[in-house]
């Protein structure tokens, strides 16, 4: 059959004047597309064939100082502390930037493009304005040593550390606060107490200080009694001299910047008598080099401050120079190196040291750079009424590199660690660097910050006649937690390896620390213990179950660490595919959902107890018992049980799936046998179907009627049609009975056929 097309569609099609307009739609269309794509895209920031880099200049106005901001410039993002940023090595072209948001403050402008023409640097300036409703709390010492002090502040639970560039003060500004009361405290510093320690801050609109700045001022200084030791030197070159004094045993160097003589103060020193001596410097000598110090209450000195002065001179009376020459020493700035001789400890840049000794023999020490040797690196020397010379010759050693990690994601002044090969540097800012590092391979563990998971958490690097950097990604996310291994049994200087879910760590006798791990799966991460020479590991290996911080001691006997290892096999049954169980075998937990045995690695012994896991729902037997191992054994099946209650007789027999499958069999059977009856009571109301049966069966054209015939006709369940000797000449037959199957004087002419109504007239029905 052909469709019908819609008259008003047609109509329209057919206008004449239509056409053209349809068609120029399309054209317009199409013109306008190739011409959307054919427009190319002007090049910016060509490069020219030989590169020449200049300096682009980003300056803020309006931040608090030391507040760190960033800018990003053609895809290099550099951050600081200081108004002003400089992005080096800008080709000429036009560049696009950006500047990152700053909390609490909204930058003008906040993007847009610089062009870089030829030697002339390119200077863009920044306006940070606070955003209302925010403002500024600063925190100001006083008290701590001059230089680049660092020190911070927990504050709303969040630690701020200070720039380190404060002339009146070290100071930390925070920024973006919006009103409330928040809690801060302040830890010690080199010995020095603060006050104080910790309180509250209210913010609360734009007062008190300038344009809503809150300002805390924190003091440190020695707690109660506690007191200052000052030395002052005299004598020494005034520039940037450099001086140590050893006070009860601890080595305090100078400062380097005291005008009018350099100064070395020890803080927090308690009641007591206290050693002291000064070693010799740039040929001089001090005066005195040793003595005693009494520190007893606040007194003598202003608020219980003791001084000693220092002078430094030549060679005294009675006195003869030891000199030690140096030879082989290179670099730039000159590296320092030192002697130890008759108890005098001097350390110079230059190519020799002079101690005035009396006569008499004396041992000595040679302290080398770091990267260099020194020949001879001890000794001793004898001084008999005149001067003596020591040569030294220092040779460098094997050369050594820097190793960076350089982090992403973190907040900015967010503190982070690295251990490397069991050393520890940590930092505020996005880099932790480890110098004089040799070629080879080296363990590192990136620490957990709070809420913080670094990506990778630990691994190796390897040096290899070049500087390293690794790049660590911190993701906020989902907790992670340390997994600690701790040995037992073995000296403290053995070196021992753990193998935790693919990653390897090894270190000395103590402590190995796998650090970013997440929850693992009901059946835990596998470990293996590497092996140690005349030592046997128990456990060998295994699965450990993390759910927060996790640990596992491996605890080591004496013995030969090639005897051969056991397998030990529990199978259990009677528990649902994927439930998970466990077994405690040797000291060492194993767990498993699927497959449905536990394999334990173990070397031969007696008396090995076991013990299996609680499973919720279900008892097992047995639940604990003893092994002998002499060579891979299986343990008979553990059989688990439900613990709930049973139904009994038939209920409890046909319960789960079997119960289920005879209730749908039943159901099936029943719904047969309703259609069966149905079937039987039309056939026996006459033999064939009625006239509105005939038609529900048949089509809808008049061969419903030979249908019916032909389905009588052939139907040989059928019961044959009643005769007069069968039925009784009653009018109302009784219940059972079947009436006369109909004649044709029975049925009007109009309603005697048996072909369906036609649609234009309703169909009747037959009493």
């Amino acid at each position: 059959m052909q469709p019908i097309p819609d008259p008003h569609v047609s109509r329209v099609l057919r206008r004449p004047v239509l056409l053209p307009l349809l068609a120029l739609l399309v054209l317009s269309g199409w013109t306008g597309y190739a011409s959307a794509h054919l427009v190319t895209a002007p090049e910016v920031g060509a490069h020219p064939s030989t590169f020449q880099g200049y300096n682009v200049t980003f300056r803020e106005s309006g931040l608090p100082f030391g507040t760190s901001w960033s800018v990003t410039c053609n895809g290099t993002t550099l951050s600081g502390n200081f108004p002003r940023i400089t992005v080096p090595m800008v080709g000429n072209g036009t560049w696009p930037w950006s500047v990152a948001a700053v909390t609490g403050y909204s930058a003008n402008p906040s993007s847009g493009t610089v062009t870089v023409m030829g030697s002339n640097p390119a200077s863009i300036s920044i306006a940070f304005t606070p955003l209302p409703g925010h403002y500024t709390v600063t925190f100001t010492e006083n008290g701590l040593p001059f230089t680049a002090t660092g020190w911070n502040v927990t504050f709303n639970n969040t630690v701020y550390a200070s720039n380190g560039f404060g002339f009146t003060g070290p100071t930390i500004t925070i920024t973006g606060v919006v009103n409330g009361t928040y809690a801060f405290s302040v830890l010690p510093q080199y010995g020095l107490f603060p006050t104080p320690a910790s309180g509250t801050i209210i913010v609360s609109g734009p007062g008190p200080g300038r344009n809503g700045a809150y300002t805390q001022n924190i003091a440190f200084g020695p707690p109660p009694g506690h007191y200052t030791v000052t030395f002052t030197e005299t004598g020494l070159p005034f520039t940037a001299t450099t001086w140590n004094v050893t006070f009860n045993n601890t080595v305090y160097a100078a400062n380097g910047f005291g005008f009018g003589g350099p100064t070395i103060t020890i803080p927090n020193v308690v009641n007591g008598s206290y050693a002291f001596s000064v070693a010799a410097q740039y040929g001089l000598f001090p005066t005195p080099a040793s003595g005693t110090i009494v520190v007893n209450g606040p007194g003598p000195g202003n608020g219980g401050s003791y001084s000693q002065n220092i002078a430094f001179a030549g060679i005294p009376p009675g006195m003869y120079p030891v000199y030690v020459n140096e030879t082989g020493l290179s670099g730039a700035p000159p590296p320092t190196w030192w002697v130890v001789l008759g108890g005098l400890n001097q350390s110079t840049t230059g190519s020799s040291l002079v101690f005035p000794e009396a006569n008499g023999n004396y041992a000595y020490t040679l302290g080398a750079p770091f990267g260099w040797t020194a020949t001879p690196a001890s000794g001793s020397v004898t001084v008999s009424g005149g001067s003596k010379a020591l040569a030294i010759t220092f040779t460098q050693a094997p050369p050594s590199y820097k190793v960076s990690f350089q982090e992403s994601g973190l907040v900015s002044g967010t503190a982070w660690a690295v251990t490397l090969q069991g050393t520890v540097r940590s930092s505020s800012t996005p880099w932790v660097n480890f110098t004089g590092v040799a070629d080879g391979s080296y363990n590192y563990n990136i620490s957990n910050v709070y809420r913080w998971a670094p990506s990778p958490p630990s691994g190796s690097i390897t040096v290899s006649g070049a500087a390293q950097t690794l790049q660590v990604a911190f993701t906020e996310g989902p907790a992670t937690y340390a997994v600690t291994f701790t040995s037992s049994g073995i000296p403290a200087s053995t070196s021992w390896s753990v193998t935790f879910d693919g990653t390897s760590l090894s270190g000395q006798a103590g402590n190995l620390v796998f650090n970013g791990i997440a929850n693992s799966t009901t059946s835990g991460y596998a470990f293996t213990v590497g092996a140690v020479a005349g030592y046997v590991a128990n456990p060998a290996s295994g699965n450990l179950v993390v759910s927060g911080p996790a640990s596992q001691t491996i605890s080591f006997t004496q013995g030969s660490s090639t005897k051969p290892l056991y397998t030990v096999t529990f199978a259990e049954s009677g528990l649902p595919s994927g439930k998970s169980w466990s077994i405690v075998f040797n000291g060492s937990t194993l767990s498993s959902a699927t497959p449905s045995q536990i394999v334990f690695d173990v070397h031969a012994a007696a008396g090995l107890t076991y013990s299996v896991g609680t499973v919720s729902g279900y008892t097992s037997n047995p639940s604990s018992g003893t092994l002998n191992v002499a060579g891979n054994t299986t343990v008979p099946a553990i059989v688990f049980t439900s613990s709930g209650s049973k139904s009994s007789g038939l209920s409890g027999a046909l319960s789960g799936p079997t119960l289920y499958a005879i209730v749908a069999l039943v159901a099936v059977v029943a719904a047969l046998l309703v259609a069966f009856l149905v079937m039987r009571r039309r056939k026996a109301a006459g033999g064939r179907p009625s006239a509105t049966e005939t038609y529900a069966e048949g089509s809808s054209s008049s061969a419903g009627s030979s249908w019916a015939a032909s389905h009588a006709a052939t139907d040989t369940d059928a019961p044959p049609a009643p005769t007069s000797d069968d039925v009784a000449p009653s009018a109302s037959p009784s219940s059972g009975d079947l009436p006369p199957p109909p004649t044709s004087d029975d049925i009007p002419s109009s309603e005697a056929s048996t072909s369906p109504p036609s649609s234009d007239e309703p169909s009747s029905d037959i009493s």
